[in-house]
């Protein structure tokens, strides 16, 4: 059933405030389209460990791999940027291994005041019969955390990983430095 934009513009006028969420205004995540949906759930995983480090870079000494800047939004259907929202992110290392002992390609970060996040990793490898992904569980102030994953495209693993799903898969451009991606992560607040 359609909603009329400006019933939909309303509703969300008068919500964002009472969820926490930021005002629209100028320099914020571009508006909501009217049949935009809610980024889809995808299972933590056993190599989520809490406790990682602030930090809005995974690239430390050690770490290689083809460079990855991530960028994006977190906001809800409401329209309304979710600003502090606290980003945990882990990763496999490029040769598909995740560090089961410390917090290696492992952190956390909160959104700006505009619901945006920037992340520098690298591009991690396939794991098993994992497709090479980024996990990302978000925890917006006083409401339940949420879980998902992030997907490369043009990856053969995306055929086979039961967890990918197109709606899933960051825009990624190639550049002399490496890569850079994009990906809003649109919650059902």
């Amino acid at each position: 059933m359609a909603i009329p934009a400006a019933l939909v513009a309303d509703r969300a006028a008068s919500a964002a405030p009472a969820q926490g969420l930021g005002q629209l205004s100028g320099g914020g995540p571009p508006p909501c389209k009217a049949d935009e949906q809610p980024t889809p759930a995808a299972p933590q995983g056993p190599e989520f460990k809490p406790g990682a480090p602030a930090r809005s870079s995974l690239i430390e000494p050690g770490v290689t791999g083809t460079t990855l800047v991530l960028t994006g939004s977190v906001k809800g259907l409401t329209c309304g940027p979710i600003k502090r929202a606290r980003l945990d992110f882990w990763q496999a290392d490029a040769r598909g291994v995740y560090d089961a002992s410390g917090y290696r390609l492992r952190g956390h970060e909160l959104t700006d005041d505009n619901g945006r996040y920037r992340l520098q990793t690298i591009i991690p490898g396939p794991h098993d019969k994992q497709a090479p992904q980024l996990h990302v569980k978000v925890q917006p102030p006083g409401k339940p955390a949420f879980t998902t994953r992030l997907f490369f495209p043009d990856q053969p693993q995306n055929k086979t990983d039961p967890q990918f799903r197109p709606e899933l898969m960051m825009t990624v451009i190639s550049g002399a430095a490496g890569k850079t991606a994009t990906f809003d992560i649109v919650l059902n607040l």
